[in-house]
């Protein structure tokens, strides 16, 4: 009876320390373009687009959706949930270029 307890207790531990990762981990923001190739669409990560004012942007467009972000100096931070999810990002992504361009002109 021992041996079932710790045996569940362990999947338990491994279970709770899997959805940590996967819901609240941290990690760095990076943009996500979706590119147009003879036809086929396919989202990537780029990370040229990254500047201070892209920064402010999706900072921007982060809080007027309510998502959760950290800002550091010279980036920010996201869930990894997040991260993981593309087309949301990139849906960030596109509203931030667009307030980045706005505010430009």
């Amino acid at each position: 009876m021992m041996y079932i307890k710790s045996i569940v207790c362990f999947f338990v531990f491994i279970l709770l320390s899997v959805i940590w990762l996967f819901f609240f981990q941290l990690t760095d923001y990076v943009p996500v373009v979706r590119i147009i190739n003879k036809g086929e669409q396919s989202l990537v990560y780029d990370d040229s687009l990254l500047s201070p004012e892209h920064l402010d942007a999706i900072c921007t467009i982060f809080s007027q959706y309510g998502v959760f972000y950290k800002r550091k100096e010279n980036a920010v931070l996201i869930t990894r949930r997040l991260y993981w999810n593309m087309d949301l990002m990139q849906n960030y992504t596109h509203k931030a270029i667009y307030l980045t361009t706005i505010k430009q002109e």
